[in-house]
């Protein structure tokens, strides 16, 4: 496998208007120029560093990793301080340890979620880790062994191969550039893992456009980007362009010309450019794409339009310029950028050793929202400007203030407006609540039915895995059990979670009939099944008729067959035929039926009787009772089961002679001799 270890160029957010760019100034914020391991509790830029990635959080703290030969992630906070974050210990990577005690083989991507947890990559180690706000370690996904395996499972279960750059959406999904397995995989927030671009079992290269994405070709993927509509942007380092994956999971190329490297296209359609190798990209809140295009030692910029430009770096590769326009300073191999909570675009320029700066975006305020809240948006260009909605439906803005109000669930476009040009941010407003999940409560082992929710963006769960379920809500039965389906959403305005039951059911099974199958016209036996909630029916007419309970009437002489159904949405199963036989010489009983009652709580009446009587086995505890009449040699003349405290009839034409009764239970066994005369 081919490893390639970025100088990644870092997507940055301009200020750019239409077709125009505003230069902003550039500055070093850390690094002094030496490649090295720095101290924590020094100045940032008075450091030796390796800036292979960098990313922000909320707080205005910013974290660099140094990929290859690095062993630690450092973390500078907004007074400019720098300390190490993560790695730089001895020990191994498990979960519940300080980050700083354990020992990482070159970590690459990282970013930041809104709860101030820090996800990054070992990627000589196939690790996804996460760090919380208390500096605790946890294995987000990874075994530790590098390979490709686990779709579909716990990501702490799969494997992954040289995992480089990665970005989180609003929901927490995870999105991961696995490099070396030319795929990009994604970790909802359940935790499970799969894989939304690339497709494993066919050789890098270029291929798929306009298709599925998990058919296309990649030729490895190093960095990923999410904008707020939900697309998925992939940086396709040795085919030279960025891909596109959309929500409905079809790939296109957005920029640079596939599988062909230079420098060209400034000012014109992205997808007609040509770029050199692409380490890292980023997406801000308008919508604007930023490229690290790092074979051209550029930061270029495509806009809404998909116009691109170049907005920082020159034609040469070096070191200079801080303090002047972004376009006239030189960069050298800048590997990775993202944009901070000033707006503030970040770049990792990986051969100078440094993180640079300057101002990417032009519009500033929050990605997500809450109906109902509301917030100040910031314009950062000179003079005078005026603030539109263009879905005052979705929110409003105050057209002087820029304060934002939430009005219902929806995407909008708050737009600054200076007389001859706009600049852009693209919201999400969410609702609160936990919606309303709809579907089927029932279904059948080894097939499919489908859930939805009222509110989209959220992450499918099961709880006891009778049944799984897939991202889209797709249920399918594994083990016969009632299960609960979660539905998690997290968004701007908290996290919420719907629970809806599903009883998952296999096909019946109806057990044998039991009772007597012989019957006097006119008179009616009780057959019964061991299980219970079906329905009984005879195919026959004249012979017999059976009640919805199972006692079965003779009606003239002649032979009945009675069924047994038991029905539920997977299907039904029917008895074996039982046949009852109506006949009038098991009525005429010449016989006397006599036993000797005693304490054993086996009673037989009437006694004596005309051969046709009741059997009665009395009991504090209710339990399943087998009764049995055998001869003197030991032969069934009957047989039959039921509980105790209940009477069994008996209708049987006993010839003279000696007789056993034996009733059985779990709790008992009585005996006693009949006597027909």
């Amino acid at each position: 496998m081919k490893r390639i270890y970025f100088k990644l160029i870092v997507m940055v957010a301009v200020m750019i208007a239409s077709q125009q760019t505003f230069a902003q100034a550039i500055s070093t914020v850390a690094g002094n120029g030496l490649s090295g391991t720095p101290t924590s509790g020094l100045a940032a830029t008075s450091e030796s560093i390796s800036a292979n990635y960098v990313a922000a959080d909320a707080s205005g703290n910013f974290y660099i990793t140094g990929g290859y030969y690095s062993t630690i992630i450092s973390k500078v906070d907004p007074t400019g301080i720098l300390t190490i974050f993560a790695g730089g210990g001895t020990h191994v990577i498990s979960n519940g340890v300080p980050a700083t005690s354990v020992m990482l083989s070159e970590p690459y991507g990282v970013a930041a979620d809104a709860a101030g947890n820090v996800y990054f990559t070992s990627s000589a180690q196939g690790y996804i880790l996460k760090v919380d706000a208390s500096g605790t370690l946890t294995i987000v996904a990874g075994t530790g062994m590098t390979g490709y395996s686990g779709d579909g499972g716990a990501a702490t279960n799969a494997q992954l191969s040289f995992p480089s750059g990665l970005k989180l959406d609003a929901a927490g999904n995870i999105y991961i550039a696995d490099q070396e397995n030319g795929v990009v995989r994604k970790i909802n927030t359940s935790g499970i893992i799969t894989t939304i671009a690339g497709n494993h079992s066919l050789p890098m290269g270029f291929s798929g456009d306009g298709g599925a994405a998990t058919n296309a070709q990649l030729f490895y993927p190093t960095d990923v980007a999410i904008d707020g509509a939900g697309n998925v942007y992939i940086a396709d380092l040795e085919n030279f362009c960025v891909r596109m994956v959309n929500t409905a999971g079809m790939i296109s190329t957005v920029a640079g010309t596939p599988s062909s490297s230079s420098y060209s296209g400034d000012g014109g359609p992205a997808t007609n450019a040509h770029l050199g190798y692409i380490t890292g990209i980023a997406c801000d809140g308008g919508g604007t794409l930023y490229i690290a295009d790092q074979g051209n030692s550029r930061i270029r910029q495509v806009n809404n339009s998909g116009i691109i430009t170049t907005i920082a770096g020159t034609a040469l590769s070096g070191y200079n310029g801080d303090g002047e326009a972004a376009t006239n300073a030189e960069l050298f191999n800048p590997s990775s950028v993202c944009l901070d909570n000033q707006g503030n675009c970040l770049v990792a320029d990986f051969e100078n050793f440094r993180v640079r700066k300057f101002l990417g975006v032009s519009v500033i305020g929050p990605a997500n929202m809450c109906v109902g809240s509301s917030d100040t948006f910031k314009c950062l260009i000179p003079g005078t400007f005026s603030w539109t909605s263009s879905a005052p439906s979705i929110a409003t803005i105050n057209s002087t203030t820029g304060v934002v109000s939430a009005v219902s669930p929806g995407v909008d476009t708050i737009i600054c407006n200076t007389g001859s040009n706009t600049f852009k941010r693209i919201i999400t407003i969410s609702a609160p609540g936990k919606g309303m999940i709809s579907g089927n409560n029932r279904f059948c082992i080894g097939t499919a039915d489908s859930l939805s929710e009222t509110m989209p963006g959220g992450a499918w769960s099961s709880t006891y895995h009778y049944a799984a379920v897939s991202s889209a809500g797709v249920l399918f039965g594994v083990a016969v059990g009632l299960d609960i389906i979660s539905y998690n959403i997290i968004n701007a305005c908290g996290t919420y979670t719907a629970e809806f039951v599903v009883n998952v059911e296999d096909k019946p099974f109806a057990a044998p009939i039991k009772g007597s199958q012989l019957i006097c016209p006119g008179h009616s036996v009780q057959l019964s099944d061991s299980i219970g909630g079906g329905s009984w029916f005879t195919i026959t007419s004249g012979a017999d008729s059976v009640s919805a309970s199972g006692r079965v009437y003779g009606l003239t002489p002649g032979t009945g067959i009675i069924y047994y159904r038991l029905s539920n949405g997977c299907g039904s199963d029917t008895t074996a035929p039982f046949p009852v036989i109506v006949d009038t010489s098991y009525c005429h009983f010449t016989a006397v039926a006599t036993i000797d009652e005693i304490s054993s709580g086996l009673s037989l009446f009437p006694n004596p009787n005309n051969g046709h009587f009741f059997i009665k086995v009395s009991s504090a505890d209710k339990d399943d009772l087998q009764i049995v009449i055998t001869n003197l040699v030991g032969e069934k003349v009957f047989e039959t089961e039921t509980e105790t405290n209940r009477h069994v009839e008996i209708m049987q034409n006993l010839k003279s002679g000696v007789y056993f009764i034996t009733a059985a239970s779990k709790n008992g066994r009585w005996t006693e001799k009949l006597v027909v005369e």
